[in-house]
């Protein structure tokens, strides 16, 4: 049986659409977990080679009905530029039953 961080892990880096990926970090944030009641993983990861390398930040949560990503792609030249605005959105996410007129 595959364990939760491994299974986040793998559903973050189906996201990418290339074969060559390497895995940067899978790390449980206890911050995000504690404001969605389930635990949350942050996985980075680059994508692609050379010039067409991309880095992928991504937000994965497993509930007890569906697995959920939210995930950034930019360019590994603009990886720290990004971080603090990722971080920033991540800390505003959350999960509602609420259902809302379209």
């Amino acid at each position: 049986m595959q364990d939760l961080e491994d299974y986040l892990t793998a559903c973050a880096l189906s996201l990418s659409d290339t074969d060559t990926c390497e895995l940067l970090s899978a790390k449980a944030n206890e911050k995000y977990t504690e404001n969605l009641t389930y635990p949350v993983y942050i996985v980075t990861y680059t994508a692609g080679e050379n010039e067409d390398t991309r880095k992928w930040t991504v937000f994965a949560v497993d509930t007890d009905s569906y697995t959920y990503l939210y995930g950034f792609c930019e360019s590994v030249d603009m990886e720290e530029d990004m971080d603090e605005i990722y971080q920033t959105i991540f800390s505003q996410l959350y999960l509602s039953d609420e259902e809302g007129d379209l």
